[in-house]
């Protein structure tokens, strides 16, 4: 049985859908609105957190290769929040407890860096849960994603570096809000649908595969070797 597997691939494809479509009406709208206020920020990770979860209950469905590739997930996973954790503290630092004081140049790389492996681990994760249980239009669709992402990434990186200061005095103010905080860099992030479409693509490649083979693929079944030694 694959019930948690199907689940969790479920859960992330309604993510990328969700994330997709509020990205490409962002991207039309010229990078100017963010749908629903800013809330569609807390979904990726919401959708992720809950996708990892079913996909840990359910990792001895997946055979010792697959659980392995969950460990690679769940760590990539981690690193994330680590980075997310990297790029919060300068922010805190300069804004409560340093707030006379003018950050040096190496701070802002800092943090513009940490944004970006933030990001970037994040769609690594999903790489990692996806790419062995695809064909080959699945893999070329993550590759492609994961590719996209990178680039999408790097410029995330190089916009919020320059912006370091604007976080500041946003954190300092008390005008924290996913809209505020993401909004200088909207446009940008807009340009991520096409990352969330070509995932969703291929999540439903996984899930479709899965269920017309019943058990995730390259895992043998368990009289494989039995036959093999007669």
């Amino acid at each position: 049985m694959t019930v948690n597997l199907r689940l969790s691939l479920t859960i992330f494809s309604i993510g990328f859908a969700v994330e997709g479509i509020g990205s490409l009406y962002s991207f039309l709208a010229a990078g100017t609105v963010l749908p629903a206020g800013g809330f569609l920020l807390y979904l990726n990770p919401v959708f992720t957190v809950i996708g990892l979860l079913f996909l840990w209950l359910g990792r001895h469905e997946w055979g010792a290769l697959h659980r392995t590739r969950v460990g690679h997930a769940h760590r990539s996973f981690f690193l994330a929040l680590a980075f997310l954790v990297l790029a919060i503290v300068p922010i805190a630092v300069y804004a409560y407890f340093e707030p006379t004081s003018t950050p040096p140049n190496w701070v802002e790389l800092e943090f513009g860096a940490s944004i970006a492996a933030t990001f970037l681990f994040s769609y690594v994760t999903y790489a990692l849960i996806a790419v062995h249980l695809l064909g080959p239009g699945g893999k070329i669709a993550v590759a492609l994603a994961l590719l996209w992402a990178a680039v999408i990434s790097i410029l995330l990186g190089l916009a919020v570096s320059g912006l370091f200061p604007t976080y500041i005095l946003v954190v300092r103010t008390g005008a924290v809000s996913p809209s505020g905080l993401a909004g200088p860099i909207t446009s940008d992030l807009s340009w991520l649908f096409v990352s969330y479409f070509l995932f969703l693509v291929a999540f439903v490649d996984a899930h479709r595969r899965i269920v017309r083979r019943g058990t995730p693929p390259n895992r043998a079944p368990p009289s494989a070797g039995a036959n093999a030694s007669t």
